[in-house]
């Protein structure tokens, strides 16, 4: 598994990476239910967070993961720019 540089400890994690929905499909739900399926990966593998990073910049994506209840983290340096840490506690 690779642990993203940003994240100090993964081990009680796995990482949404690349998370795109095509425009033809936005709106649709899809994104929310690629979120639930990740959600149950992190589940059957028995850690406690599902965590994921974007553009600090992206006021869309940063309200859109903390609509779907992931807690907005730090915002770290990544080559020249910004990116916003975000991650949800799996009961």
């Amino acid at each position: 598994e690779i642990v993203p540089e940003m994240w100090a400890n993964g081990d009680d994690s796995l990482f949404l990476s690349s998370l795109v929905v095509d425009r033809a499909a936005a709106g649709q739900g899809v994104g929310e239910q690629i979120i639930q399926f990740c959600l149950q990966v992190v589940s059957e593998n028995k850690k406690s967070f599902i965590r994921l990073d974007c553009w600090d910049g992206n006021a869309f994506l940063n309200s859109y993961y903390q609509k779907a209840g992931f807690r907005m983290l730090n915002a770290v340096r990544e080559k020249d720019y910004w990116v916003r840490l975000f991650e949800k506690h799996i009961d």
